[in-house]
Order: structure tokens, then C-alpha cells, then sequence
């Protein structure tokens, strides 16, 4: 795909079972990098600097579907030294993220399978951007990266502001708060989420969700 194509399909994604979602992001993962940027995306440069005065630099991040790389990439320009594992549900994007070398670790997983793969307690922060919106078992995924993240460590991820609203997502979060999982540390009003992608630009936004685990 490149960025002349057209990329209405977007807005209907959610309603892809898992293995078209893959096929798409494989196919489109060698031009995706050039198309974001075309959208003007900023969502994880403005992740990794709302994490920067939180964790140090030497912190273990899970990049929790990470694409190509491109949070990955945002945290290594704030400062981060330390480990970097990411995830994702395309192989083809996790071979493009390999070729960065910013990760010590990148596996093909499913965020809608739980358990995850991976230890209780390993990382101080887990990040997950632009990735809920295909997400079905939202609890779940959710209370897997409190589970993976260590006690006092942060999870920060986004969320379309149409579908915070649709699904009644601040009721979840409080949902996990109750069950003494994560502590709210902020919540932002909606900010431009692809600026330049003509049915998103003023109509879709993203929320950035930041919480300490319990």
C-alpha cells in the first residue's frame, strides 16, 4: 500500500476477524512507516515523553503492539537505554521492527490470547499505542499488562475517542481500579490522532491512559 491508496478501510477495521487483520498489516507493513507519516502521527512521540519523567532510563519496556517499530524508535530518540521488548500480531511488521535493533526482543503475539506469553512482574512499563481499537477482550488484555508490568511500574496506552465512548471504556478502567489492579495517574482530553487522514483529521482523536499498578 502506499500513501496514495486509499485507506478508508480504516474506520471499519474492528470488524476484520484476526487473520484478515493480520493480511492487511503484512501487506501493508513496508509502506506503512511512509504513510504515518504522510497522517502526521504523533501518538508515540507524545507517549514517550508523558513516560519520560515517570521511569528511568535504563527501564524494561513492553511495547505492546508495536508495528514497525515506531514507538520503539520514539523511545530510544526520548533517552531509553534499557531493554525494549515489543510485540505484534503481524510477522511482517515484527521482521521491519527487528531491523531497527532497537528491541532486545520482538515476538509475533496475539494481544486477544491470554495468558500472554510472558512472565508475571517483567518490565516497569508497558506501552500500547494505536492498538486497542482491535482489541475484543479488552478486560483481559488489560489486566495481562497489569500482570506482566511490576508493582509501582506504569501502562500507558491509547484509545479512540469514539470508541471510548461507544464502549463505555472509562467504566472499565475504573472496573480495574476497584479490583485494586492500577491507579489512575492521568488521563488526557482527546488530542489529533491522524492529523492528516481526511476521515479521521476532525473527526476521530485519541485519549492517552496512564496508570501505576497496584
Amino acid at each position: 500500500m502506499s500513501e496514495n491508496e486509499d485507506h478508508s478501510w480504516l474506520k471499519d477495521i474492528r470488524k476484520m476477524d484476526r487473520e484478515e487483520l493480520r493480511a492487511y498489516y503484512d501487506q501493508w507493513a513496508e509502506s506503512y512507516d511512509e504513510t504515518l507519516h504522510s497522517w502526521d502521527y504523533q501518538a508515540p512521540k507524545q507517549a514517550a515523553a508523558m513516560l519520560k519523567p515517570l521511569i528511568s532510563a535504563d527501564a524494561t519496556i513492553f511495547d505492546a503492539g508495536c508495528g514497525t517499530g515506531l514507538s520503539g524508535l520514539a523511545l530510544r530518540d526520548a533517552g531509553y537505554t534499557g531493554r525494549i521488548d515489543g510485540s505484534d500480531l503481524s510477522p511482517e511488521s515484527v521482521e521491519l521492527a527487528r531491523k531497527r535493533e532497537i528491541y532486545n526482543s520482538v515476538q509475533v503475539i496475539d494481544l486477544d490470547k491470554h495468558p500472554l506469553p510472558l512472565d508475571n512482574d517483567l518490565y516497569e512499563a508497558t506501552v500500547s499505542i494505536g492498538v486497542l481499537t482491535y482489541i475484543k477482550d479488552m478486560n483481559g488484555l488489560l489486566s495481562e499488562f497489569c500482570r506482566v508490568t511490576r508493582p509501582g511500574g506504569y501502562i500507558l496506552f491509547t484509545h479512540r475517542d469514539d470508541l471510548v465512548a461507544e464502549q463505555d471504556f472509562f467504566a472499565l478502567t475504573r472496573e480495574l481500579e476497584d479490583k485494586g489492579l492500577w491507579e489512575k495517574v492521568e488521563i488526557t482530553d482527546s488530542q489529533p490522532y491522524l492529523p492528516g487522514h481526511p476521515d479521521y483529521a476532525d473527526n476521530i482523536g485519541i485519549i492517552y491512559f496512564l496508570f501505576r499498578v497496584r
